[in-house]
């Protein structure tokens, strides 16, 4: 939240503020019509295709081929590309690190939430244990949930 104050004329004050939208930089999706149009431009690359080879004359074949092709391809290959894009449990980059030793940087409650640190950063780790993990002391991660490392105390 930033804001500019300005004196425009003696006694008149013109007041700015620049509020990003929480979610402004969450987004890696593509929004929904570029999402959308990418299916649509491999069906035109299709059909330009097959009309520069010569294989189609006719504009109403070429719009008929347009959509055939643009909406066969968002059926078949939608799913697949969400799933590459959104990746939401990070499988195969963060939960490399289960069943390392991190450290508590403090006090952490059995099924309680505290600060972990493991190769030199520091994480939110959960205690699945049934015992209190005192800072300091190391314990192991069981697995990862997003960006939370669910530990016991070792």
């Amino acid at each position: 939240n930033r804001s500019c104050d300005k004196e425009m004329e003696p006694g008149l004050t013109f007041k700015s503020t620049v509020n990003p939208h929480p979610n402004f930089f969450k987004s890696s999706l593509p929004s929904f019509p570029v999402f959308f149009l990418l299916f649509f431009g491999v069906g035109a690359i299709v059909v330009g295709s097959l009309t520069w080879v010569g294989l189609l004359e006719t504009a109403w074949i070429q719009v008929l081929l347009l959509s055939i092709f643009s909406i066969g391809s968002l059926v078949l290959f939608r799913r697949t590309l969400l799933d590459k894009l959104m990746n939401e449990e990070l499988e195969g980059h963060v939960t490399t690190i289960t069943d390392e030793v991190g450290t508590a940087l403090e006090d952490i409650p059995p099924g309680g939430t505290g600060q972990v640190e493991l190769r030199g950063t520091g994480w939110r780790g959960h205690n699945e244990g049934d015992a209190p993990i005192e800072k300091g002391q190391q314990c192991s991660v069981e697995r990862v949930r997003g960006v939370a490392l669910h530990v016991k105390g070792i």
